[in-house]
């Protein structure tokens, strides 16, 4: 709710008269009437205006969106300026009671993962600064996609700064929170579906303190499923848990105190066995469920993405952070040589990879005349394959690099960088993206 003092801070009172109590951590006041201003928040709370100094609310007309931020015009008291949660650019020139929309385009769509349930029917992402949301019905027999329009739910509850998605078996899905400005831990929620709300399914799992990131989760198949944490900053490593996140335990060893692990990738045929990318640190490998670690020795100070053969555990592929190269062991790690090496004029590094029934998906970082292209502002950001068994083949229609793969029963998944996501089929791509929260 919202309180205000009229002696400077000695005393309060509380103003919600005909306002839900809900989070309004944004406040506006008007430039030249102290008693007119606006409250609003992003947390399902829709913007509310008094003009009576807080004795009596109203919801501001047309306005029809959760506002991250209200502003008066100081030269233009009845000239307000709001951006929604969902990127919205809206402004009123009558005070408030009614709204047009301003910069249409101005939208982005950034998320940072996704996963796909057990079952194959939902597919879950994680929206940069708008919770996780969820399309249903991709269960094998069901309408394929691009036939029909589908729909992207949030999960209200969820973790709106989510950086790391893994879902389990019956429904459970975990997501990793990032910390804000002002907190010093990152955090695990876990959703399990049976409570009547979204809200209330939704519990914070663990608490890392002195954290500044949980950058992967990974999940065990089985009825006792495993899961994995890489934790960030300080306090760097790995958490596991045995119990579906009900209590966990750090499972690195005295040393393991690199700033980040970027990549996790659990042996298919032996849960035990865990491979962790520390952010340039190489390849450590776990026989014996984290207890223990060893460093290997590959052929790149930084890897970008690891994948186990679910066929020949052997095999293990790591994707170069360094270079355009993907390396391939035929030993479990102890042997390293070039599966193929792309061409370093045209592409910067390896960004992430997906081994398939139709082949490995490399997505790389591209370059540009100005330098790397994420940093040179140029619309083409990357360039994916697919390496088939007479070659690489370019997958058609993306003009910018992939950061995660998720394979499903009907298809392969992918997180665009900056934004998008998309299925894959083959060589051809089909952007699945739209009705997700735009964010800016």
């Amino acid at each position: 709710g919202v309180i205000r003092s009229r002696d400077g801070g000695r005393t309060w009172a509380r103003l919600t008269g005909g306002m839900a109590a809900a989070p309004a951590p944004n406040l506006a006041v008007h430039p030249t009437d102290s008693d007119t201003f606006v409250a609003s928040g992003n947390l399902g709370y829709l913007p509310h205006i008094t003009r009576d100094g807080g004795r009596t609310w109203a919801p501001l007309v047309g306005s029809s969106s959760m506002a991250d931020e209200v502003i008066f015009d100081p030269a233009d008291p009845d000239h307000l300026v709001m951006i929604s949660e969902r990127s919205d650019f809206l402004e009123s020139r009558d005070g408030g009671r009614s709204w047009q929309s301003v910069a249409r385009h101005f939208t982005g769509n950034r998320v940072h993962d996704l996963a796909i349930s057990s079952d194959g029917d939902s597919i879950y992402s994680a929206n940069l600064g708008t919770n996780v949301s969820r399309m249903t019905g991709l269960a094998p027999g069901g309408r394929p996609l691009g036939e029909g329009e589908r729909f992207w739910y949030n999960l209200y509850g969820s973790p709106d700064y989510a950086y790391a998605l893994a879902a389990g078996p019956r429904g459970l899905l975990f997501a990793s929170q990032s910390p804000r400005k002002f907190e010093d831990h990152a955090s695990v929620w876990r959703y399990r579906p049976g409570d009547s709300r979204d809200a209330t399914r939704w519990r914070e799992s663990l608490r890392v303190e002195g954290a500044s990131g949980i950058t992967d989760l990974a999940v065990t198949a089985g009825r006792k499923p495993l899961v994995y944490a890489g934790v960030t900053g300080p306090a760097a490593g790995i958490w596991a848990s045995a119990d579906r996140g009900d209590s966990w335990m750090p499972v690195h060893a005295d040393g393991f105190d690199f700033v980040t692990v970027h990549e996790v990738a659990i042996d298919p045929l032996d849960p035990d066995t865990i491979y962790a990318a520390p952010w340039g640190a190489g390849l450590h490998r776990s026989r014996d469920g984290g207890a223990s670690w060893a460093r290997l020795a590959v052929p790149t100070v930084s890897v970008a993405s690891i994948v186990v053969d679910p066929v020949d555990r052997q095999r293990v592929l790591l994707g170069d952070r360094t270079r355009p190269v993907v390396w391939e062991s035929r030993d479990a790690g102890a042997s390293w040589a070039p599966l193929i090496e792309f061409d370093e004029d045209v592409h910067y590094r390896v960004m992430s990879m997906a081994l398939t029934s139709a082949g490995l998906y490399v997505s790389l970082l591209d370059r540009s005349a100005a330098g790397v292209a994420v940093f040179a502002g140029v619309p083409e950001t990357g360039t994916t394959y697919r390496l088939a068994e007479d070659g690489p083949h370019r997958v058609e229609g993306l003009d910018r690099s992939l950061l995660a793969f998720s394979e499903g029963d009907d298809g392969l998944y992918a997180v665009g960088h900056i934004r998008g996501i998309y299925r894959l089929q083959g060589d051809q791509v089909i952007d699945i993206s739209a009705g997700l929260p735009p964010v800016g």
